[in-house]
């Protein structure tokens, strides 16, 4: 999650050690806080919030959850402009998880948080919803880049809060809990069972899943390394994975997303919010497929790399000034990542040219799976690759460019003409937005990163 993202906690408790906005403060959000029940400020005050947080545990909250739903119907009502991602945070209390799928229903929230839950998993959860904000600003950008080149855009823009119906979703585990998963989502998916990872990977070999469930044990160690596994295959690298674990069992839950999973839940889960958050990644993974779709049709030949289908460094540097126009007037962070393949001339060497296009070409197919819906992965010259990450930090890029580096080195490249895979290496450096970049200014420090 960008630095200084704009949170908008409606309901506090007076107590300062409990107050949510205090703690999110700490990792780095810009709070602030709103009574429900002045509904003068509401539109006012969300104008400047990336993210609305309905506070059901603060003392109003408890009090009064109505207040709550009803704060989030005028809020869905009366904000101009992209509509504003609500979470709903609250305990298992009926009066809570009624509240949350009422809302959720009439798709007034995007995603509910039950407790026990700590205040990485919500900071997690924010980084999720500011996503859509991400995917929504960065289509509109694409499109008017396109459209400086004589291409109209698509006749018809998909929306991310589409109903979520025939899900396919793998569970992973002897699960105790999998009758709760089962009545959660039984009207809107088909659940496949695996006891062992083992099954798990092989269910994954042969079918599509949009999301996985994984039943932690006594040692989480196996769904982590299940998990990492996951991530290494370029299929599966940004299929959502959520984590069911007991309480206590992961007593420490950095590792735990860094690992690479979506998020981690209580186990067993509460049957409502499983269901919503289930639902709002469904969407969220949905909306990313329907804006490749976008983007491919909106492509055309003054725009894209010929080989490898990827967008040309000509539609890169022309980008890349709508997203320095965004840094300067909203200041949203941007990062570029320049990659290149570092045997290149081996390759070439020693099986001819042509293997060596194809290898390029194969290695834009990898790239292009790989980087989010709204990231846009560009064929900058011979075997050198651009990747332009908006509303990215430097520092949160490279974390994300150093998982995409390791399938890459990792992945075998066959070409049938070989007996052998071909294997391929490459090296990525990452440049941030500073005051005062140029479009050649900012790709020449990430080229130059690249090279040291």
């Amino acid at each position: 999650m960008p630095q200084g993202a704009r949170v908008l906690v409606v309901g506090h408790n007076e107590a300062a050690e409990t107050r949510l906005s205090s703690r999110l403060r700490l990792c780095g959000c810009d709070c602030e806080t709103l009574d429900p029940t002045q509904p003068d400020h509401a539109n006012r005050d969300a104008r400047r919030a990336d993210v609305v947080i309905l506070n059901l545990l603060s003392d109003l909250g408890r009090r009064s959850p109505r207040d709550f739903v009803d704060f989030a119907r005028r809020l869905r009502r009366r904000v101009d402009g992209p509509l504003l991602p609500v979470l709903m945070l609250g305990d298992s209390d009926p009066a809570h998880t009624a509240c949350a799928l009422e809302a959720a229903a009439n798709s007034d929230i995007d995603d509910v948080m039950l407790s026990p839950v700590n205040d990485l998993q919500i900071v997690e959860r924010i980084r999720s919803l500011m996503r859509l904000n991400t995917m929504h600003d960065e289509l509109v950008r694409r499109l008017n880049t396109s459209a400086r080149y004589g291409i109209d855009a698509p006749v018809s823009v998909p929306g991310a809060n589409a109903a979520v119906e025939d899900v396919h979703v793998l569970v992973v585990g002897a699960s105790s809990s999998y009758a709760t998963i089962e009545a959660a989502l039984a009207k809107s998916a088909t659940l496949v069972g695996a006891l062992t990872t083992a099954t798990a990977s092989d269910y994954l070999e042969r079918n599509r899943f949009e999301i996985i469930i994984v039943d932690v044990a006594e040692d989480p160690q196996e769904a982590l390394d299940f998990v990492k596994c996951c991530r290494a295959n370029t299929k599966l690298f940004n299929t959502p994975i959520i984590l069911l674990a007991r309480p206590g069992v992961v007593p420490d839950t950095s590792p735990v997303f860094l690992s690479g999973v979506t998020d981690l839940m209580a186990n067993p889960p509460h049957r409502e919010e499983l269901q919503v958050r289930v639902h709002a990644l469904v969407r969220e993974v949905r909306f990313r497929e329907s804006l490749r779709e976008v983007y491919a049709k909106a492509r055309h030949m003054a725009t894209s790399d010929a080989l490898t289908g990827l967008y040309s460094r000509g539609f890169a540097l022309e980008h890349i000034k709508s997203l320095i126009n965004a840094a300067d007037a909203r200041g949203l962070p941007f990062t570029v990542a320049h990659g290149s393949i570092d045997n290149i001339n081996e390759i070439n060497m020693l099986h001819g040219y042509v293997i060596g296009d194809r290898m390029i070409r194969q290695a834009g197919d990898v790239l292009g799976l790989l980087t989010r819906g709204e990231d846009l992965s560009v064929r900058y010259s011979g075997a050198r690759f651009l990747v332009l990450l908006p509303d990215t930090t430097a520092s949160a890029a490279q974390k994300a460019i150093n998982r995409i580096l390791g399938v890459m080195n990792h992945t075998d490249f066959t070409i049938p003409e070989l007996s052998e895979p071909v294997p391929l290496m490459m090296s990525i450096g990452v440049a941030g937005y500073n005051d005062g970049d140029t479009p050649e200014g900012i790709v020449a420090r990430a080229v130059a990163k690249t090279n040291n």
